[in-house]
This record gives structure tokens, C-alpha cells and sequence, in this order.
């Protein structure tokens, strides 16, 4: 599974959002919530001081990307492929990337 998140490095502002293979549950961001009540109460309002194990960008410089998809695992799921690979192409055009 995966998961992403964003912050915003001078306001108290921070979001995490998980694949459902990496089951995100109730529980598994509650280290969240226990960071933000702490910054809140130091006054810290510093987000990144939070995240110092942050990985350093190790992107590689592309110029053409092929997006591939198999199509729906089961009936109704095509649409979520047709919906997420639209969404990255789009994204990767933004980036001048051709796709």
C-alpha cells in the first residue's frame, strides 16, 4: 500500500490520506493528531519541525512517461482507472512531460 500527505511549513496545517492496501485505519494516524495537539500546546506553529526524517527529492528527470492499465479488476472498476489515469496524464502534461 501506499500513502501520501501534505503540510504547510509555517502554519500548523498537515493532511495524510492512505491507499486502502495500506489499511489506514481509526488507530494508524493517531501519531497525528498527538503531533498537532503538541505543536498547538508549545505554541510551535512550524509544521516541518515535525517531520525531520523527511526523504530528500530523488526524482529523475523524465521527458515521455507510458501510462498502461489493465482495466477493472471486477465490474464497475473501470471507472477508476479511466478517472486515476486521466488525472496523471493530465498532471504529467502540467509538469511537460509527454505522455
Amino acid at each position: 500500500g501506499t500513502n501520501e500527505g501534505i503540510m504547510h511549513t509555517t502554519k500548523p496545517y498537515f493532511t495524510a490520506q492512505f491507499h486502502p492496501e495500506a489499511r489506514g485505519g481509526p488507530t494508524d494516524t493517531e501519531f497525528l493528531f498527538d503531533d498537532f495537539v503538541g505543536m498547538v500546546q508549545s505554541g510551535n506553529h512550524s509544521v516541518g519541525s515535525l517531520f525531520t526524517n523527511v526523504a530528500p527529492d530523488t526524482r529523475v528527470p523524465v521527458k515521455k512517461v507510458l501510462v498502461l492499465g489493465s482495466g477493472g479488476l471486477s465490474i464497475g472498476q473501470a471507472g477508476e482507472f479511466d478517472y486515476s489515469g486521466n488525472q496523471a496524464i493530465k498532471a504529467l502534461k502540467e509538469e511537460g512531460i509527454e505522455t
